[in-house]
């Protein structure tokens, strides 16, 4: 009899989804788009760090969340009432998410248009560890009443994870949970992992996981290089010799843009337009696509790849016939 052949199916199938989310990754860092992906056991505790996250978060970034279960729309429906954009992935028996099922789900949410997304995977500490999804950043988390050797049972999940939160933490006066076993425990599977202890209760520790998120965020805003469509029209086309451009921005703000232009004599169009106390002079107009920018305040709006940008003077009228 001939020799079996043996076929490594998933190996093929890893290595496939490998490139899909390293694809993903690229363009998101291109969009300026941080996503988490939120992975933990049922009942861990994603859905009630989202509701302490999201208030914190949506008036200063624009959030999306991708939720995925296996038949249920019970957490994309509690997401909703913050008023954060969501979408709802079934999964339909699968037991993680892949690169290609996150692939739709940004599509259908238009990630580009948010600065951060949240994908709560399905609860589960096997598949979703072997999949890689394309998202910025990893991030576990593990509820106190689970116990404290959970790295020793699950070790891929803590070796991929970017940041462990360790969740309900209110319950540590109640049981034998060791947390410095613990971290003993998870940073010889990954040093240097971020921890932060939590209660979504209590909100015990919120404040240091919503000033990291905010941190990375901001970080990458400002790191990436983003393409923008610039117009310059009447006494402002005059002064910086051309009308239209496109300019490959690494900065994250309209007035750091405006900042960056220079005039035909090397001055910067920020001194020309911008008045001290940070707003737009009343002699010019600035626009971000096809809206008016004039306080201070929207001056600061963190830009995304392809924003159209336009920069002029207003029209005046001269009195007399």
């Amino acid at each position: 009899m001939g020799e079996i052949k043996l076929i490594e199916v998933k190996e093929g199938i890893l290595s496939e989804n490998d490139a899909i989310a390293q694809q993903l990754r690229e363009k998101l860092k291109n969009d300026c788009t941080f996503v988490i992906n939120l992975m933990s056991s049922p009942g861990a505790g994603k859905t009630s760090l989202l509701l302490r996250t999201i208030p914190r978060l949506k008036d200063k970034f624009k959030i999306g969340v991708i939720e995925a279960d296996i038949d249920s729309m019970v957490d994309a429906e509690k997401i909703r009432e913050t008023g954060v954009g969501v979408i709802q992935l079934r999964t339909g028996g699968f037991c993680h998410l892949d690169a290609t099922m996150v692939k739709s789900g940004l599509e259908a949410i238009g990630s580009s248009n948010f600065d951060l997304i949240f994908i709560e995977n399905v609860g589960n500490l096997v598949c979703p560890a072997e999949f890689d999804t394309g998202a910025t950043r990893n991030v576990m988390l593990l509820s106190v009443p689970e116990g404290d050797d959970k790295p020793l049972k699950y070790p891929l999940m803590f070796t991929v994870s970017d940041v462990l939160i360790i969740s309900k933490v209110d319950y540590l006066g109640s049981s034998d949970f060791d947390l410095s076993l613990l971290k003993e425990r998870v940073f010889k599977l990954k040093p240097g992992i971020k921890i932060f202890e939590v209660s979504s209760k209590t909100g015990e520790g919120i404040d240091q996981w919503v000033s990291w998120l905010e941190e990375e965020v901001s970080i990458l805003k400002s790191t990436s290089v983003k393409e923008l469509n610039v117009t310059a029209m009447m006494a402002v086309r005059e002064m910086v010799g051309w009308s239209q451009k496109k300019l490959n921005f690494s900065g994250n703000t309209l007035a750091q843009l405006i900042r960056e232009i220079t005039t035909i004599d090397g001055q910067s169009l920020y001194s020309v337009l911008i008045d001290e106390e940070g707003a737009v002079k009343k002699d010019y107009m600035v626009w971000l696509n096809n809206r008016p920018v004039k306080e201070q305040h929207s001056l600061e709006i963190p830009l995304q790849n392809g924003d159209r940008v336009l920069l002029t003077s207003m029209i005046k009228f001269s009195a007399g016939g």
